[in-house]
């Protein structure tokens, strides 16, 4: 995320005292900046980026896995303030509790994601900060600590099966389906798992952890059902459903963080 990657360069050139008490200021800065100026409540623009494929005019759907803040860096708040409405999930209560306030229409769901999205049971969650970086995986979170974040918790969550949600949740209208996708160290795994079959979403944002990330419906091409790449937005990557709009056009591109 964008924070994320001011808070990378802050930790080496500033201490950690100040990094700390200046963090939140900063953020709030760069939030206001991109929500007044530029329109756009997400890190490197996302929101923008999808709203200019379905133009203005369409009602929009999304489901968001790992939705973090209602707001702060959020692909799916530029939406809510258009009218549309979905569902949020994350292991962060605290998180989820903004939605309430922030975000009454859109339904929330507490839980952890995992590898295997149809998993049921508990699954280890570790609570960071800055809270971007929390993840359900060991890998990510031994990583994002020997960059310099802090373990806040290791609490036991129930595990969230991703799929079950979407066949209570999806809609059968004609709203354009959005899915965004942001889990530390895993979230290609999980889109990976999502039954595209039973749920065809029209456009997807993914968070990419390497160059190694790969989404399997986007290596058939044009068959139907599959996806194109349609932007690279920072670490976001973008694809469109064949037959949606946008989805015939060359990718956007700009520069993603380092893997």
């Amino acid at each position: 995320m964008y924070e994320s990657r001011i808070w990378r360069l802050g930790r080496t050139l500033l201490p950690q005292s100040v990094r700390l008490r200046l963090r939140i200021p900063v953020v709030k800065l760069i939030v206001l900046y991109r929500s007044v100026v530029l329109k756009s409540y997400s890190a490197n623009g996302e929101d923008l980026f999808i709203k200019s494929l379905i133009g203005d005019r369409q009602a929009v759907w999304y489901f968001d896995v790992g939705a973090g803040d209602p707001k702060l860096h959020s692909n799916t708040y530029g939406f809510y303030l258009r009218g549309a409405e979905g569902v949020a999930i994350d292991a962060n209560k605290d998180l989820l509790t903004k939605y309430g306030k922030l975000r009454p229409r859109d339904t929330t769901i507490w839980g952890a994601i995992t590898r295997n999205s149809d998993l049921t049971g508990f699954a280890t969650y570790w609570r960071l900060d800055p809270w971007e970086l929390s993840t359900t995986d060991r890998r990510a979170m031994e990583r994002a600590v020997k960059n310099g974040a802090r373990i806040l918790s290791e609490d036991r969550f129930p595990a969230v099966d991703v799929n079950g949600i979407l066949g209570s949740t999806f809609p059968t209208d004609d709203r354009v389906k959005l899915l965004n996708v942001d889990i530390e160290g895993i979230s290609f795994e999980v889109l990976n798992g999502i039954d595209f079959t039973r749920f065809p979403f029209d456009y997807i944002l993914v968070e990419r952890d390497s160059a190694a990330d790969t989404f399997g419906l986007a290596k058939i091409g044009s068959a139907p059902g599959s996806f194109m790449m349609v932007g690279s937005l920072g670490p976001t990557d973008a694809y469109a459903r064949v037959g949606t709009e946008g989805s015939d056009t060359a990718p956007l591109n700009t520069p993603r963080r380092a893997s």
